[in-house]
């Protein structure tokens, strides 16, 4: 189960369309101005900077994403890997 949370739950790929899939948990996110997560109904303001509402994580809007708190570093590309836990 993906949460971001205070922790990552990582090995887990998110295709990148209209839908986010969590092809691990098969959670499914909607690319709206916000995202909810379907499952635990976590939410993400959608501009430069993306708040974790629950936990106030942030992450900012670039080739790479990184997790301000854990320092974990996504990049962008057709699938979004946690470069970190691979």
């Amino acid at each position: 189960m993906f949460h971001v949370s205070l922790y990552h739950y990582c090995l887990l790929m998110f295709h990148v369309t209209l839908y986010h899939y969590c092809l691990y948990c098969l959670l499914m996110f909607h690319v709206t101005l916000y995202h909810h997560c379907l499952y635990c109904l976590l939410m993400f303001h959608v501009s430069l900077y993306h708040y974790c509402l629950y936990c106030l994580l942030m992450f900012h809007v670039s080739l790479y994403h990184y997790c301000l708190y854990c320092l974990l570093m996504f990049h962008v590309s057709l699938y979004h890997y946690c470069l970190y836990c691979l």
